[in-house]
């Protein structure tokens, strides 16, 4: 069955963020750091939600499957973002205990809407997504609105804040391969942003190339600085 070329991102982000947050629970399985154990969380959901984003085309190209795959995608994304909110207003607000919680609730409330929307928009005929046949091949069509558009320009915000935090926190990176793999991450947040806030914006023709352009340099960007990372962590350690 044919792959889809404007998912093709999704078919690569999905095992890397997979990988991405088996290394994160493996670092810190002995530790009690909250935020990092968010950080994997976040990856986890985002592997999710690209595997579903994508890889059902390999299955299946009947409309509403697909359209569940979309919605289950969805929800797990908006689920990665709601991890990252949680690990910005734990960092930025640790001592507000008001703040804290009005800006959990708000989150909340912001994730469900989320959850809503996305069930109404997938599963209302003519259902959320559909395979889109070409002389050059298929690609996997996303139906969008207003309201989809607004809601995940909000939600993305948490990449940017988190990309933000990620780059500060490399300033305080001891060596040169946390420094290395925590400068990947705020950067490849920046780059998935860029991609989730201003693609929506574009004209339908255009947005599955710069959608794949934009997300794959993200994601090569975090894998390159991950596994780097992961290497030269192996060889310090076994230099001593």
């Amino acid at each position: 069955m044919d792959i889809p070329l404007n998912v093709l991102h999704n078919f690569i982000g999905a095992p890397i963020f997979g990988w991405l947050a088996f290394d994160t629970f493996r670092r810190n399985r002995s530790k009690s750091n909250q935020t990092a154990l968010y950080f994997g969380w976040a990856s986890f959901f985002a592997s999710i939600a690209l595997f579903f984003f994508s890889y059902p085309t390999l299955f299946t190209h009947d409309t509403y499957l697909l359209s569940v795959g979309v919605l289950i995608g969805d929800c797990f994304f908006a689920g990665a973002m709601l991890m990252l909110w949680l690990i910005y207003i734990r960092v930025f607000l640790p001592n507000k205990p008001l703040f804290r919680t009005t800006a959990t609730i708000l989150i909340g409330i912001l994730t469900l809407v989320i959850f809503a929307e996305a069930v109404h928009r997938t599963l209302t005929p003519p259902y959320g997504a559909y395979i889109n046949y070409a002389n050059d091949g298929i690609a996997l069509v996303f139906r969008e609105n207003t309201l989809y558009k607004i809601l995940v320009g909000l939600d993305s915000l948490a990449l940017v804040f988190t990309g933000v935090y990620f780059w500060r926190l490399g300033k305080q990176a001891p060596n040169l391969w946390q420094r290395m793999r925590v400068r990947g991450l705020a950067i490849g947040f920046g780059v998935f942003a860029t991609s989730l806030l201003i693609v929506p914006a574009l004209p339908l023709a255009d947005q599955a190339t710069t959608s794949f352009g934009i997300f794959l340099v993200g994601v090569i960007i975090v894998a390159i600085t991950s596994i780097t990372g992961a290497v030269l962590q192996r060889r310090s350690e076994s230099a001593e």
